[in-house]
């Protein structure tokens, strides 16, 4: 079960485990010469395999052979060897015999050094010394180091990064993984010009669409995203989502589980399609880092790809082993053969496109990185490439559309209060299990319909339950020291803090990938205090004065969306920052990365609060401290 080097005609190599050969069951045994042209997987259509390297004493049993067949054959083809036999009972025709075996001899050299001047290369490869090498004790086996590469990107993909959320909560739901929380979630298809179709795919039903000229049609049933993966096999995907939406929770998740296919008995919903498949989890901010405008396009991906898998393989070994120790040369031999199950039926998984910047044409270079990926695939390869984005992310400069050729684009919906609900239920039996209790527990059933109830009740909670990170949220105050409804105020607050600066921890180790005016605001947060606190002041002063300006006009505030324009924004933080920030800046960062505001429409330039009962927290908390 070594790994065998095989070379072809033109001198290139490749590392494969053993029984990648059709139709054999294992590598030619020792003293035998597969000889015979076949396609190897992930290789070129076409390009054949010769000869598979071997250890010294068996190359030279094999070459002792040939030279012997060729005596021989060599023999028979000159015809004499019956007058060899009567010189040795007729001394008589000695001098007719001499001349027959010089003939003999001399077409046994001619023949060997024809033969030689062909295959010698081929022969001198298989009397090398350094053929296959045995392993040394400092050499870890393919399979030991796909363990630590494994276990490492699911420890990262299964963690639920609380700390994000609630600081104070983090340290007592720290034993929650993304898996016992984690649900299905609605999604809505595009079709190519970015229509939105007439279904929903939902959570465990049947999908029925038509799929014609690149539309789809009418007919179609709820299904899970699940389902919607095996459906769409063979497709490549986009999902976008707005912020919190569980963009990142869903990457992290399938990677999680289709490495947990491995495992013997595993139970999960995972397609069939995507079983047992080498998985790659890439967060695109750390391409966008890296790259600048002289950034060769070619071979990109696969180059980040191949960094990441050796730090993810060291990281493994550090924590199995306690040590990291694997040499260069052993990463270097599975990343070949990585790369290689990769590029022929590996799924790739892109997460955070919009957190890469337009600016020196990075993201532009990345999306060009993944085209040139996709042609670089040979003909019949199943590899399939998960992309994820805000929508913002999805349009370039001029506001044309990202519409890559073969991709389907799903975009995550709003959670509805069933299920909300769902989620509800399903964190609290967790928690309960983490905690040693029964999961029928009946304070945590208790809590859980309370809080149920609460939603029900109130619209400006069930606005906090369209997204998991909000949902979230609002289960780690209930689940806290705190109680719902009564601190709704409290709840608000820490949701307008989360949004605000959420991002600043998970963006900036990367912020050559951003946008100039979103790296002067996260700068900005790192370094000045108060800042954080002065865009809140910021927000409300912008809530309460448009919350005026609607009532002066007559609107129904209770069931209208109150709108105002970016130049009430760019005022009222210019009276907070002065000279001293960009407010273009600010206004970008609130509308594009925290999602705070949102565009009213696509046909103006009027902005509104995510949620209306944001807005409304807003206006009332700047009402209620205004000194007049």
């Amino acid at each position: 079960r070594q790994t065998v080097s095989l070379r072809t005609r033109g001198g290139e190599s490749i590392l494969l485990p053993a029984c990648p050969v059709p139709g054999r069951a294992r590598f030619p045994s020792a003293g035998q010469i597969y000889n015979r042209p076949c396609v190897l997987p992930g290789t070129a259509q076409g390009q054949p395999y010769y000869f598979c390297k071997m250890d010294s004493k068996s190359a030279r049993y094999i070459v002792a052979v040939l030279l012997l067949g060729l005596v021989i054959v060599a023999f028979f083809t000159f015809g004499s060897w019956w007058k060899w036999l009567l010189a040795l009972l007729s001394p008589e025709e000695s001098t007719i015999i001499s001349a027959e075996i010089g003939i003999i001899v001399f077409g046994i050299s001619l023949v060997s050094f024809i033969i030689f001047l062909i295959f010698g290369k081929d022969i001198r490869q298989l009397l090398g010394k350094n053929d296959i090498r045995s392993p040394s004790k400092n050499t870890h086996s393919i399979k030991l180091l796909r363990r630590y590469y494994d276990n490492y990107l699911l420890h990262e993909c299964e963690r639920y990064e609380l700390g994000d959320l609630d600081e104070e909560q983090a340290e007592d739901d720290s034993g929650l993984k993304l898996s016992d929380v984690y649900k299905d979630q609605y999604v809505t298809a595009r079709d190519e010009e970015g229509i939105h179709t007439n279904y929903i795919i939902r959570q465990k039903t049947e999908l029925t669409f038509q799929h014609t000229e690149n539309k789809f049609h009418k007919g179609v049933q709820p299904i899970s995203l699940y389902q919607a993966l095996e459906k769409y096999a063979g497709i490549h995907l986009i999902i976008s989502g707005i912020v919190g939406s569980g963009k990142s929770s869903f990457v992290n998740f399938l990677a999680a589980d289709i490495i947990r296919s491995f495992s013997p008995g595993h139970a999960s919903e995972l397609p069939k399609n995507l079983v047992r498949r080498p998985v790659v989890r890439i967060r695109l901010r750390e391409i966008g880092a890296a790259v600048n405008s002289e950034t060769q396009t070619d071979g990109l991906l696969l180059e980040h790809i191949r960094k990441q898998v050796c730090v993810s393989i060291t990281k493994g070994s550090k924590m199995i082993s306690g040590t990291s120790d694997v040499s260069q040369d052993d990463l270097d031999r599975y990343c070949d053969i990585f790369l290689d199950e990769l590029k022929n039926r590996g799924v790739i998984l892109l997460d955070g496109l919009d957190e890469v910047t337009l600016a020196d044409n990075k993201r532009k270079i990345i999306q060009q990185g993944i085209k040139t990926f996709l042609e670089c695939l040979h003909e019949g390869s199943e590899t399939l490439l998960i992309l994820t984005s805000r929508p913002p992310g999805l349009t370039g400069k001029g506001g044309r559309p990202y519409r890559p050729q073969g991709f389907v684009r799903l975009e995550l919906q709003p959670m509805d209060l069933p299920q909300a609900e769902n989620f509800i239920f399903h964190w609290y039996r967790k928690k309960a299990a983490k905690s040693c209790a029964n999961p029928d527990d009946p304070d945590y059933s208790k809590r859980s319909r309370s809080l149920i109830s609460q939603i029900r009740d109130r619209r400006s909670l069930q606005e906090l339950t369209h997204t998991p990170m909000l949902l979230t949220l609002m289960l780690l105050v209930d689940s806290g020291n705190y109680r719902l409804p009564e601190s709704r105020a409290d709840l608000y607050d820490r949701a307008v803090r989360l949004l605000l600066q959420r991002w600043h921890r998970n963006l900036l180790d990367y912020m050559e990938s951003l946008d100039p005016k979103e790296q002067e605001v996260l700068q900005a947060m790192a370094y000045q205090d108060g800042f954080i606190e002065d865009l809140r002041e910021g927000l409300s002063g912008i809530a309460l004065e448009s919350y005026y300006d609607a009532e002066a006009k007559g609107i129904n505030k209770d069931k209208e969306n109150i709108t105002f324009s970016k130049t009430l924004v760019a005022g009222h933080f210019a009276q907070i920052y002065g000279q001293s920030m960009n407010t273009d800046a600010v206004s970008w960062f609130l509308e594009n990365r925290s999602n705070i505001i949102v565009g009213a429409s696509e046909t103006d330039d009027r902005l509104q609060f995510v949620h209306k009962s944001f807005h409304e927290y807003l206006a009332a908390k700047s009402y209620a401290f205004d000194e007049n």
